[in-house]
């Protein structure tokens, strides 16, 4: 029964150390670097904590307890990620049928939107483009979905954006770069 508790506890060290080091990679990208810093010490710590029990005894419990939390981890870890929703995205769409009612929707909604014309393959469409908090992604969608049923839409996570109109709050990361 100890080797089960030992494999259970080895096993939730993981998904608690892989957990944090998706996240710490995430804030890496982001561009956030003493709080990847602070979660990197945070994750060390417990990666060595859960290794330093496998390596006292190899046994299989304890090497499936470690295995299987590492596979959790990242599923936690992502999950967690996505639910914190950290960051802007820039959101291009691109609309051939309903472009100028689309942008105005958008920016009765607060959003900040530029539009450019481009050639599509059989017509000329409107390209929007949105700076948005990645908080707000599923209503910036819904409302694109609601006004133009057929537009093509594509999302990028950026590091920084700086400038231009944006909802308070939405630039919080930005404003803090040094001149």
């Amino acid at each position: 029964m100890a080797i089960f508790l030992a494999a259970l506890f080895i096993f939730c060290l993981r998904v608690i150390d892989v957990s944090i080091g998706t996240l710490r990679v995430l804030f890496v990208m982001r561009g956030s670097k003493w709080t990847a810093a602070a979660l990197g010490l945070v994750e060390a710590s417990i990666f060595i904590l859960a290794i330093s029990h496998v390596m006292k005894d190899l046994s299989g419990p304890k090497m499936i307890g470690y295995a299987a939390g590492y596979a959790c981890g990242i599923l936690v870890g992502i999950s967690i990620e996505q639910w914190i929703a950290a960051g802007q995205v820039m959101v291009r769409v691109i609309s051939k049928s309903h472009p100028g009612t689309l942008r105005d929707r958008l920016r009765a909604e607060g959003f900040g939107v530029t539009t450019v014309r481009g050639e599509g393959r059989e017509h000329e469409v409107q390209i929007l483009f949105i700076v948005s908090a990645r908080k707000r992604t599923q209503s910036l969608l819904k409302i694109a979905h609601e006004v133009d049923p057929q537009a093509f839409v594509t999302i990028d996570s950026i590091s920084m954006a700086i400038g231009g109109y944006m909802r308070q709050g939405a630039m919080s990361s930005a404003m803090s770069v040094k001149k």
